[in-house]
């Protein structure tokens, strides 16, 4: 799969991601096919899907959207909408025509604009089985605008939210979290108002 991002002029809350699967035997311009961001617990769409926008009942938590490619070319092509700035996103392909699924993670971040950094602290759970992790962050390169900053802790595999809050001003002061995270893989998502700019950072 070839996973691209648009070019982001200025800042932006949400992004999409560009898709195109060639293959041989594969992929090709008429293969029935469905993308969609991979989580933990994603479900296959059904074979005799025809929409092109389905739903699929997670196994973890909540619900997968999944997009039909179309011809392009001689394989297919797909957008991916309502994508955070700042995440590394892996994406799976549905190939209905063989049966067979893939995944692929992109080789960069979705692109938002954004000048904000983060720097993070970790503070890691003391035992395996724990729930007591948390961290701290300090902000910089914040907007001169900017009034109010929300932020929000999601799990890396399943993109669902943890836990959320706001940054009290001066911004740029180191912050704690003690949010009580098991141990794991985890992003925080900041946005700035009112220009509704998007980061995202990993830990």
């Amino acid at each position: 799969m070839s996973i691209t991002f648009p070019t982001v002029l200025g800042c932006v809350s949400q992004t999409h991601a560009i898709i195109s699967a060639t293959s041989s035997g594969t992929f090709t311009a008429t293969t029935k096919a469905y993308f969609a961001v991979y989580r933990t617990g994603i479900q296959n769409p059904p074979n005799s899907s025809g929409a092109s926008v389905i739903n699929t009942t997670n196994t973890v938590s909540g619900t997968d959207t999944w997009y039909a490619a179309t011809a392009s070319g001689t394989g297919v092509t797909v957008s991916i909408p309502n994508l955070t700035p700042g995440v590394r996103y892996t994406f799976v392909a549905y190939n209905i025509t063989t049966g067979c699924r893939f995944t692929q993670q992109a080789a960069s971040p979705a692109p938002g604009g954004s000048s904000l950094t983060a720097t993070l602290d970790i503070q890691n759970v003391k035992c395996a089985a724990g729930n007591d992790g948390t961290f701290t962050y300090t902000l910089a390169n914040v907007q001169g605008s900017t009034t109010a900053i929300s932020w929000n802790i999601y799990k890396a595999d399943t993109h669902q939210s943890v836990a959320a809050g706001t940054t009290p001003a001066p911004f740029t002061t180191p912050r704690n979290v003690n949010t009580n995270l098991p141990a794991g893989k985890y992003y925080i998502t900041f946005r700035e108002m009112p220009s509704g700019c998007v980061n995202s950072f990993n830990f």
